[in-house]
């Protein structure tokens, strides 16, 4: 090739191709929406990603990805994230409105029965491993969409009688959504997932919560007397909005998730 069909090739098809420059555009893309994640993040006084991400319920790894940018996230995520973090969805997937601007978005479509993931099962007393997985032991569940239809639903199969009074009895299913996305402050008598954790290991338990004058009062609402115990966590400046503490035995509590729905099986096929 002479010098100048090299130059006219060169003019015609330049040395930085269509798909180098749609890959450079991708990634700021992606790296200018992790900054607006962290951002929103840190303002929502979450001081770390996995404490965000065990919160609403999402796989660490993947939220890890999504604020450091390595992985791009879509509006689905951005949908869970901006619940959470009381931010716009827009916002975070493009940039064009200031955090706090309201939006309204079209709910995703339900399916005729819609289904949530069983995650796991609350027994009250039961320490398990930090590690341990007990999500694949159930099918899903049906529920019905109901005021909280715009947020993940998940399940939790209900061990041992801790909550009878509350008609949530040992084998059933109850349904739920992430606490910091349903509520911008704790609730008294709402029905919570309680995760207390010390050292390598977790207690996961259902209960009612109380908000006292002085203290968060996490009650089981049983019929037998050996359940009458309630979690104190003292109310303190950092936890007003976003209640998890250090309690006296050096144990971390996490209110992770408000009971919206029970399902009962017909027959114990789950």
């Amino acid at each position: 090739m002479t010098d100048i069909s090299q130059a006219m090739s060169d003019e015609i098809y330049p040395p930085t191709s269509l798909s180098e420059d749609m890959a450079r555009s991708k990634k700021e893309e992606r790296e200018q929406r992790a900054a607006r994640l962290k951002e929103a993040r840190l303002k929502a006084g979450f001081k770390s990603m996995p404490a965000a991400a065990r919160t609403m319920r999402v796989n660490i790894s993947t939220y890890k990805a999504h604020e450091a940018g390595t992985n791009g996230f879509d509006t689905p995520d951005a949908r869970i994230y901006a619940k959470a973090f009381k931010v716009s969805a827009s916002w975070l997937m493009t940039g064009d409105e200031t955090p706090e601007d309201a939006e309204t978005e079209a709910a995703p479509e339900q399916a005729s029965v819609p289904h949530a993931d069983v995650v796991g099962e609350v027994a009250a007393g039961r320490w398990l491993s930090v590690d341990f997985h007990d999500e694949a032991k159930y099918e899903p569940v049906p529920f019905v969409p109901g005021r909280f239809a715009d947020l993940p639903q998940t399940a939790y199969r209900v061990v041992g009688p801790s909550m009878d009074q509350k008609r949530i009895d040992d084998g059933d299913f109850i349904i739920c959504v992430p606490y910091i996305a349903a509520r911008t402050a704790p609730q008294s008598y709402d029905i919570v997932v309680v995760e207390t954790s010390r050292g390598g290991e977790i207690e996961r338990t259902c209960k009612e919560l109380i908000v006292g004058n002085e203290a968060y009062e996490l009650w089981p609402r049983s019929s037998q007397p050996s359940f009458f115990h309630p979690i104190i966590i003292p109310r303190t400046p950092e936890n007003e909005t976003q209640p998890w503490a250090i309690d006296d035995d050096s144990k971390t509590v996490t209110l992770v998730a408000l009971v919206i729905g029970r399902f009962r099986p017909f027959s114990q096929s789950y």
